[in-house]
This record gives C-alpha cells, structure tokens and sequence, in this order.
C-alpha cells in the first residue's frame, strides 16, 4: 500500500498523464491494437508514451510538476510554523518560570528583613533603656560599683535570653567594648570594697564614651535616625 503522499503523485500521474496530448499516440479507440503510424513508428498502448514505451519529452507535465512543487512548499512552511511556535512557546515558559522565580525570591527577602528590623527594633529599644545609667547629662543616680554590677548582669541577660542573636557585626564590637570596661570596674577589689561609692571621673569617663558609641551604632543599625523618605523628597 502507498503512503498518502506516493499515492498522491500516483494519482496527479495518471490524471495529468492523459491531459498530456502526445500526436504521435493511438488513440484511445486504437489502444491495445498495435499498428504503425506515419513515418514508420510502431505506436504504444500509453498516450503518453512513443514507440516501445518509451518516454517522449518528458513524462510529468507541467501541470503536475507545478502541483507537487506547490504540495512541498506548503508542507515545508508547515513545518518551519510549526516549529517556530514551539520554540517560541519554549522561550515563553522559561521567561515565566524564571520571572516567577526571581518574584517569589524577592518577595520572600523582603518578608524577611521586615521580620528582621522588627524584631531588631524591639529589642534595641529593651538595649537601650539599659544604657540609661552611663547617661552623659541627667543621670539618674550616681554611678558606683553596685550600679555598675547591675547593670552588666542585665545587659548578660539580655543578649542570651533576648536581643544578642539580633546584634549586628557593626554593634557587635561596642557592645563588648562597653562589656570589657564594665567588667573590669567589677574586678576591682577596691571598688569593691567601696560599693556605694560614685566611681571616679578617669575611670568614668571612658564607661561614657563607650556607653555613647553603642547607641550610636544601634542608631545606625535601624536607621531610626535618618530622614524620612517624605521629608527628604520635600527637599
């Protein structure tokens, strides 16, 4: 059995065949007859063919030729559509996916540094009224060992049970600064003897400054300090 394309040509073949007027043919009442005709020629069964079957001219006509050209040009641009929408639908897909993916990643990033500086932000607040003591200007009371000692087992708890896994590499280093001096007020055996006794203002004097650095920093780390996005667009 032919496949539909070979049974196409076969069909155009003999349909054209017989359109194909070849003047030295029989006729068809002459067909399977034999005989000669003029010059000598002994004719063949087929209109399309000369003497002993032989092909004349040419044994598609150009009909035909026309039609199967036009039959595989059709199919080749059918081909080529086809393929072009594939590859276009392909590159589609991976445009999406990766756009959808960029999306959710960018999406979640900014989830999480919500839930960060949230989170930073109320325990630097709790940080913060624990430096209330090493304040420069107004201090609540007078600052000894006993105020000291407080206040360093406080700040222990508070970056164990609270705020230190919120610490920042950039407020990490003050605040152990600030711990180093305050433990070293605390080994004292001086000043511990003397525990109510206001600490001198050399040895005071760097607890300040240390204590002023920390909350600068933490400053830093919320940008609680910065201009607002409106008031700087107002400018």
């Amino acid at each position: 059995m032919l496949p539909p394309l070979a049974g196409r040509i076969a069909s155009d073949l003999q349909s054209n065949c017989e359109d194909w007027v070849n003047p030295n043919a029989k006729s068809r009442e002459l067909l399977g007859k034999g005989g000669t005709l003029s010059g000598g020629q002994v004719s063949g069964d087929l209109p399309c063919r000369g003497s002993r079957g032989v092909p004349l001219a040419s044994p598609f006509p150009k009909r035909f030729v026309e039609n199967a050209l036009s039959k595989g040009d059709n199919m080749e641009g059918i081909i080529l559509s086809i393929t072009a929408s594939l590859l276009l639908a392909g590159f589609t897909a991976l445009l999406t996916y990766f756009g959808t993916r960029s999306k959710i990643s960018l999406d979640l990033s900014a989830e999480y540094d919500k839930d960060l500086r949230t989170s930073r932000l109320q325990v630097y607040q709790e940080l913060w009224k624990l430096l209330e003591p090493l304040a420069r200007y107004s201090r609540p009371r007078p600052i000894t060992y006993q105020v000291v000692k407080e206040m360093t087992e406080k700040m222990r708890i508070w970056y164990f049970q609270r705020g230190g896994i919120f610490l920042t590499k950039r407020s990490y280093d003050p605040y152990f600064t600030l711990k180093k001096s305050l433990q070293d007020i605390i080994d004292d055996e001086k000043l511990k003897e003397n525990k109510d006794v206001e600490i001198d203002k050399e040895r005071l004097g760097p607890l300040l400054t240390e204590g002023s650095v920390l909350r600068a920093s933490l400053t830093e780390d919320i940008g609680s300090r910065n201009e607002s996005f409106l008031l700087r667009k107002r400018k």
